[in-house]
């Protein structure tokens, strides 16, 4: 079991120094960091029901060292990696909600040239952000809130910006016009 653990603790690390670019699905390390949860819950308990009567022949303190330094070591692996995991998955999330969220960009031309009116309710790809966000509730649960919160904080930011570029972008095209209009204006009267 010990070399199993091991095993999967490198596997662990070398999937999440690869970053948000891996090519694995956000469900996937959700339900990853959920098994890494229910590990660290479990490993004192096993070690003790499990390793430490096989593990008698060594003699008490032998045993309730090896048994203490192995449970201490994996544990502490398997912990070291739940930050890791976190900022995978919240990377990976806050970037599938913006690529739904990219659309916004297109608002104005839609508006400009058909001569509709300003809209009033969210567009389709906002409420698709926020399906895509409602994986959020799947979070570990003591993860769930700070991971929440960074995957809304990122979210929120990006898209600000994002609608903040577009109003610039938007306010720069309407003087343009006005000054294109006031120029027309006053070449037709001289």
């Amino acid at each position: 079991f010990g070399s199993s653990l091991c095993r999967f603790v490198t596997w662990l690390q070398e999937l999440t120094s690869r970053g948000t670019s891996a090519d694995v699905d956000i469900d996937s390390l959700i339900l990853l960091a959920a098994d890494i949860g229910l590990l660290e819950a479990e490993l004192p308990s096993f070690f003790v029901a499990v390793a430490a009567p096989k593990l008698s022949f060594l003699g008490e303190t032998a045993q309730n060292f090896m048994t203490s330094a192995s449970i201490e070591e994996m544990y502490e692996a398997l912990k070291a990696q739940i930050p890791v995991l976190g900022e995978m998955i919240t990377g990976l999330l806050a970037n599938q909600c913006i690529r739904i969220l990219e659309p916004t960009q297109t608002i104005p031309r839609l508006y400009r040239h058909t001569n509709r009116e300003v809209p009033l309710k969210a567009s389709s790809f906002v409420s698709g952000a926020f399906r895509s966000l409602a994986m959020c509730g799947k979070f570990p649960e003591p993860c769930r809130d700070e991971w929440t919160v960074k995957t809304l904080s990122v979210v929120t930011e990006r898209y600000a910006a994002m609608v903040g570029d577009l109003l610039t972008s938007v306010k720069k095209t309407e003087d343009s016009l006005l000054r294109l209009k006031k120029g027309r204006r006053g070449g037709a009267t001289t």
